[in-house]
């Protein structure tokens, strides 16, 4: 038998069968259903780094730890025939200022104390994949992929202390270092829930992200908190 006649048999089943006018299910093959089903989203997060330092910076060993938030769009598309509740992601995040600032003592150069200020903006690309589980309205989800972090027009200020040093000169106790734009990439991992509300949604997760490069050129951790709304 032919899906086609398949098909007609099946509407003439259901032309005889549901003449109460009741609600019944219909066995018709509907080819838009076969299509990628894709989510364009909104989000916005908070983000805790406690671990930020790159090799462009004036103190190399230094970490310089802090809070940010970040507003972002993304695009998702659902993998159904592959696995059920099975998406893939691509996110855009942007930061429009991370700033960081502590005392540093340092042997480098000059034995002595210093104050530094680090400031950034920061842009981050993400792509990975979305598992939820359940046939709720409320479903669990597990979230996974790799990311690039951009950071933009970085700048440092270190002013030392000159303390019980009076005889060490500088041309000044102030210096502002502009070291222009760095790169990390890495992993992420993450969970949380999702909430349907008609055919949008709304998520809430918790994820770790992590820089996998070499330590001499830097290292990333980040833990964040992230809302989304799907439409």
């Amino acid at each position: 038998m032919s899906r086609k006649t398949l098909v007609k048999v099946v509407r003439d089943y259901h032309n005889d069968v549901c003449t109460d006018g009741s609600s019944c299910m219909v066995y018709e093959y509907k080819e838009e259903s076969d299509k990628v089903k894709a989510h364009f989203k909104a989000f916005a997060g908070y983000a805790y780094y406690s671990k930020e330092k790159t090799d462009h910076q004036h103190f190399r060993e230094e970490n310089y730890p802090g809070s940010t938030y970040e507003i972002g769009l993304g695009l998702e598309l659902d993998l159904e025939r592959i696995m059920k509740g099975f998406s893939a992601e691509l996110g855009f995040a942007f930061t429009p200022k991370y700033e960081s600032s502590h005392d540093v003592n340092s042997d480098a150069y000059y034995r002595g104390n210093y104050y530094s200020e680090y400031e950034k903006s920061i842009i981050t690309l993400s792509l990975g994949v979305v598992k939820r589980f359940g046939n709720g309205k409320i479903q669990p989800l597990v979230r996974g992929g790799g990311f690039v972090v951009v950071h933009l027009d970085a700048k440092e200020r270190y002013t030392y202390d000159r303390g019980d040093r009076p005889d060490i000169i500088f041309d000044k106790d102030t210096y502002d270092i502009s070291w222009g734009s760095t790169i990390h990439m890495g992993a992420y991992l993450g969970a949380g829930v999702q909430m349907a509300i008609g055919k949008q949604f709304v998520r809430l997760h918790g994820d770790w992200y992590k820089s996998l490069e070499p330590k001499s050129s830097g290292e990333m951790m980040k833990w964040g908190v992230t809302a989304e709304f799907g439409f």
